[in-house]
């Protein structure tokens, strides 16, 4: 392999090579979770709402709570 005789084209390819590499040693699968997912008890606690879905342009109505709650998003993917 030649190596670039100009400095910036040098330091351009260690820094794509060095972007790349995360990407190449990456091991994790996207995982099909289904079903219930093990919470702890303190997000368990929390009061539960279902998440309102609008197309744009519309939004979904202001939520008037003041505290934490864990919110539940029923959403579908499609490939097309």
């Amino acid at each position: 392999m030649k190596t670039p005789s100009h400095p910036s084209a040098a330091g351009a390819l260690l820094l794509g090579l060095a972007l790349l590499a995360p990407a190449l040693c990456a091991t994790e699968a996207p995982t099909a979770t289904q079903g219930l997912v093990a919470q702890t008890a303190e997000i368990q606690a929390l009061p539960v709402e279902q998440a309102i879905l609008t197309a744009a342009p519309h939004v979904p109505p202001p939520f008037k709570r003041t505290y934490a709650a864990r919110v539940i998003v029923n959403l579908e993917v499609r490939e097309v």
